[in-house]
């Protein structure tokens, strides 16, 4: 078993140096929700006022947001707090049990957070 682990946090370092940034941000990304990737969201609004007043034509626009899958186990959105660069969700389950995933950077990227369904739920205490 220790030579597995070694393995993999062998493996782990080497992806890392040659993957760079990107994998370790992910990494940190991912505390109570999984980072599925990047989507792009173009869509048309007006992209401001015309020179007499009135509204102008619309423009094509495209928002990149970091795209992450949260358990619907965790329940209703509750509120959203900030602790540094980091945006903290926190979710309240039906029995009332409060949970929280923490999207590092939020300050610095767009965000979406999709609900999936979460199977197998297991509890223990480590």
């Amino acid at each position: 078993m220790k030579k597995v682990v070694a393995v993999v946090a062998a493996a782990s370092v080497v992806v890392l140096l040659f993957n760079g940034p990107a994998l370790a941000r992910a990494a940190l990304e991912s505390l109570g929700l999984r980072v599925v990737g990047i989507r792009s969201e173009t869509y048309r609004m007006p992209g401001g006022y015309t020179v007499g007043g009135r509204v102008g034509d619309p423009r094509r626009f495209c928002d990149r947001r970091q795209h992450h899958f949260v358990p619907d186990h965790l329940g209703q959105l509750l509120e959203i707090t900030q602790s540094g660069p980091n945006a903290v969700f926190w979710y309240e389950d039906d029995n009332g049990q409060l949970r929280n995933v923490v999207v590092c950077d939020a300050d610095k990227q767009l965000v979406l957070l999709e609900k999936q369904p979460s199977r197998r739920l297991s509890k223990r205490r480590d």
